[in-house]
């Protein structure tokens, strides 16, 4: 027979309570978006919402499918870094583990990762396991992926990961 202390009990309870709780939030506020759509003569879909990532240093990341050299991993800093200044390194799949530090430490802008200006470091270790990872995905999905961007992808500190912002995926047309 299993005994549950009362102190656990109320803890379950009180996590079950404010799934219901957020879960009522989420669908009064679609319900009252619907409404104020419907008014302007719009339809809803549906709604996206997000938790807002603080700190962090915006990268960009992601694949493209050569049609002569096939599948390829990108990696730079985002934000103004990507868009003016280029600064993005390139590898074909697979990348191993020690060609994701490669491409990290190849761009312009690594100092701004390992910290630069009394900044923290950026967790590096989770930019190399995702590019790593992009990798394999471009490899898996070579027939059906044109091209995959995750912009802006948060480096967090050290030992603190990375969160994706947006991405966009373009499907290989037939």
């Amino acid at each position: 027979m299993v005994v549950e202390s009362s102190a656990s009990a109320a803890r379950r309870s009180f996590r079950a309570r404010a799934r219901q709780a957020r879960s009522a939030r989420r669908l009064r506020f679609t319900e009252w978006a619907r409404r104020r759509l419907a008014a302007a003569g719009l339809d809803l879909d549906g709604v996206l919402v997000q938790r807002q990532v603080a700190g962090g240093l915006e990268a960009i990341v992601g694949i493209v499918n050569d049609p002569l050299f096939g599948p390829a991993v990108m990696c730079g800093l985002g934000g103004v870094f990507a868009e003016v200044l280029k600064d993005v390194a390139f590898r074909l799949a697979p990348v191993t583990r020690s060609a994701a530090y490669e491409m990290i430490y190849e761009i312009k802008g690594h100092a701004v990762l390992a910290g630069a200006r009394g900044k923290p470091a950026a967790d590096v270790e989770a930019l190399a396991d995702v590019l790593v990872r992009l990798s394999a995905l471009a490899l898996d999905l070579e027939e059906q992926v044109a091209e995959l961007d995750i912009n802006p992808l948060f480096v967090m500190e050290q030992g603190r990961g990375v969160k994706a912002a947006d991405a966009l995926i373009r499907p290989r047309l037939k």
